[in-house]
């Protein structure tokens, strides 16, 4: 039973709720229910976009919120496709994000929002906060209509940029990580200058800058230099200052005299940073120069041969204001010489060769683009809810090994502006970190895992004819473009693959080599398992070392219409019709070795899916033809309706047939059992055992995803060999969606003492 309000669209019902159906007067209705004592429901409204940004001083005054712990803001757009408006989520429902449950393109109701006045604002502008929602499915609209939505009437003019609605910053970050940037501030491409201006000025050299830094002030000297490294931008932004562009980006600059690092400041990054490349000439005046902060090693030109000076060229768009030009190279005079970019290609061949940390170019094919990961970064000024890292693992090839290239690349402050890297296309990387692994070695014969990592300074390109002349006259890079004229290409991107768990370096087999590869590693007890992977974000992985007991061993096929049941108590086989979550039927054989624990009353908490998944844990086909679709699922989720594309479903995707294993695990001091996954790798001996299999005994493990074999049947009888043992288990958590926890099982090996 209802009765109408005064106001238009607010109705109060039996529960003392005022509901509200109309985004335009959502402010309206909070004033009344603000008024009236009373909670508000509203109708289901449309997300258009999530935003994330950093909180500060200026945020809290703004909302009166003082006692969160987190370090960031979350805003919302909304529509009911009459009007659209921001709102803020109180920072309990944070989890609904990072989780994906709350979701771009989602309809949301509100059953509890407050509305804040900024009280130092004379213009009376509000904040409406979101304290509870409710989540349902996905609604399909036209991303063009929306955009023509217009704002509410009684919108203040900041809720109509694209700027955070409250805090001083101007900037977003991406839902996804801190280390990335977003927003339309961000120039991606700046226009070169043919015209030096300032006719008859001089142009000093760096070691005359060097020398005079204490006096630049007053002679304002002129310099044109190289860029010959590009570091990713820095984010400082604290908590506890307001500040609108907390960035910083270094250079190592570069003329005939030498070498010294330049710094750009603050709106300097977002106003330029795109537009400098390595090889990009730079005209600077009005800067300030001072002895630098601290010697960056890195920035060591180890390829020229110029002097590095310890000063630090700080560009800064305010005192001074500095003028930065990036000129056309016909606009540099006769007379001035400037270094050229160096390059320090290797094949995958000299690879192994090379001493750990050594910095090096790579050029090959892509083979292989593995799933996005994302890993927790520490922050010591609180809970930042998007801190991750997020890297992923790619695989190259050249003409002189049949091993790959084995590249770990973070993705940095210009995410958004990285390439479309796609199997079977030449791939350029630049200032990578070998990775030799000697950790794990214990003699001269262990064999080495070598693999590339990203610096702060990897630059990674396709190859086109649009790249630099300099680059495509190297050497190393035209051997591997003719290679890559005569090899069949086609055959390498037929068996390339996208998507699925990899893992490398490859473990030990022993309890001392696992001790050794880490030691920074601790143990993680029983108590704490179900903390730790309900604790989980959005595609995080985490390392975790863990004791535990087997009690069950699953073998499953990805094809067939049949589902085996293997039963310990008669060793008969059974056959059931099933299927899983990817409407898939899987043959299985099962094996338990603890029939107590599933027939016990005691209530038992399981961990973990016991299925895969395509892209996350098993790999995909590559074919041109899906390569837009799957980038929508391999990729983050979108930040707004207007950069989503087309909708999907995974089972228009081949996924590789691939044999594994769910096996469970009973924790020693807990009633917590772990289902984890195993990927049966493609070089098993057919003499192996169970035990041989999980500790990586007697063979080498498979590298590369799309090699899967089918595991031995006889390979579960032996399973009976690994009742009543403790083992040491090295597993990756991943959180592969809004509801499964994918646990693999990286290694397993027996302790000597029995349980």
């Amino acid at each position: 039973m209802e009765k109408v309000s005064s106001c238009t669209d607010c109705q109060t019902n039996m529960a003392e709720k005022l509901n509200c159906g109309d985004v335009h007067q959502l402010r309206q209705c909070l004033k009344r229910a603000n008024l009236l004592n009373m909670e508000i429901e509203t109708a289901y409204f449309l997300v258009v976009s999530i935003n994330r940004y950093l909180s500060d001083p200026q945020h809290v005054s703004q909302t009166g919120n003082a006692s969160s712990q987190h370090l960031d803001v979350y805003e919302l757009t909304i529509t009911d496709f009459k009007h659209k408006t921001k709102v803020l989520l109180s920072s309990n429902l944070y989890r609904l994000v990072q989780l994906n449950q709350l979701w771009v393109g989602c309809a949301v109701k509100f059953t509890s929002c407050q509305m804040f006045f900024d009280e130092a604002d004379l213009s009376g502008k509000t904040v409406i906060v979101v304290n509870n929602l409710d989540v349902t499915g996905h609604e399909d609209v036209d991303a063009e209509e929306v955009k023509k939505i217009p704002w509410c009437s009684d919108s203040p003019e900041v809720e109509k940029l694209d700027l955070p609605l409250t805090s001083s910053r101007g900037y977003y970050l991406s839902l996804w990580s801190s280390m990335e940037m977003r927003g339309e501030i961000w120039k991606t491409s700046v226009s070169l200058s043919k015209n030096l201006g300032g006719a008859g000025e001089k142009i000093y050299v760096i070691k005359e800058v060097a020398q005079k830094w204490t006096f630049i002030r007053h002679i304002n000297p002129v310099l044109v230099v190289r860029v010959l490294l590009k570091s990713r931008v820095i984010h400082y932004a604290k908590p506890g200052k307001n500040d609108k562009w907390p960035f910083q980006a270094h250079l190592l600059v570069a003329d005939e005299s030498g070498a010294c690092t330049a710094v750009l400041w603050n709106a300097m990054c977002p106003e330029i940073y795109h537009g400098i490349s390595e090889g990009s000439i730079l005209l600077l005046r009005k800067y300030n120069v001072k002895k630098s902060f601290q010697t960056i090693p890195r920035f060591r030109p180890a390829h020229y041969p110029l002097e590095l000076y310890d000063i630090d060229i700080n560009i800064n768009s305010h005192h001074p204001a500095t003028e930065i030009t990036i000129l056309d190279p016909d606009a540099v005079p006769d007379d001035l010489t400037l270094p050229d970019v160096q390059y320090n290609f290797l094949s995958r061949k000299s690879i192994s060769f090379l001493p750990d940390n050594f910095v090096c170019d790579v050029i090959g094919v892509v083979t292989y683009i593995g799933r996005y990961e994302r890993e927790p970064i520490q922050n010591k000024h609180g809970h930042d809810s998007g801190g991750f890292w997020i890297k992923l693992w790619i695989h190259l090839r050249d003409d002189t090994s049949p091993h790959f290239f084995y590249i770990q690349l973070y993705r940095v402050a210009e995410g958004h502006a990285r390439p479309d890297i796609v199997p079977g296309q030449l791939l350029v990387c630049r200032h990578l970190r070998v990775i030799q692994g000697l950790e794990s070695m214990s003699t001269s014969r262990d064999k080495r895992y070598v693999y590339l990592t990203s610096t702060a300074e990897t630059q990674v390109t396709t190859f086109n004819k649009n790249v630099d002349m300099k680059l495509q006259s190297v050497d190393r890079v035209q051997e591997v473009i003719r290679w890559s004229e005569t090899v069949d290409i086609r055959k390498l991107t037929e068996c390339s693959v996208i998507g699925g768990y990899f893992a490398y370096p490859i473990c030990p087999s022993s309890v001392k080599g696992i001790q050794n590869l880490y030691k920074d590693l601790a143990m993680t007890s029983s108590q704490d398992w179900t903390t730790l992977v309900k604790g989980l974000s959005y595609r995080e992985c985490r390392r975790v070392l863990v004791q535990a007991v087997m009690v069950q061993v699953q073998l499953k096929q990805s094809q067939g219409t049949v589902r085996w049941r293997y039963s310990i108590t008669n060793r008969n086989l059974q056959e059931k019709e099933a299927s899983d979550s990817n409407q898939q039927t899987d043959l299985v054989h099962e094996v338990l070795l603890n029939s107590e624990i599933y027939q016990s009353q005691i209530p038992v908490d399981i961990l973990g899916t016991s299925f895969t998944e395509i892209l996350s844990t098993r790999p995909v086909a590559y074919t041109p033809a899906m390569w837009n679709l799957v980038k929508q699922h391999w990729d983050f989720p979108p930040s707004s309706l207007l950069d989503q594309d087309v909708t999907w479903h995974k089972e228009e995707l081949k996924a590789i047939d691939q044999t594994f294993l769910t096996i469970s695990w009973l924790g020693l001091n807990s009633k917590v059992i772990l289902q984890t996954l195993f990927l049966c790798p493609s070089d098993i001996p057919s003499d192996s055992s169970l035990l041989d299999l999980l500790s990586g005994r007697g063979y080498i493990n498979s590298l590369e995803p799309s090699q899967i074999a089918t595991c031995h049947l006889d390979l579960l009888e032996t399973a009976y060999d690994c009742a009543n043992q403790r083992f040491l288990l090295v597993l990756d958590l991943y959180q592969r969606d809004s509801q499964d926890v994918e646990i693999m099982l990286n290694r397993a090996v027996p302790l000597d003492n029995k349980s």
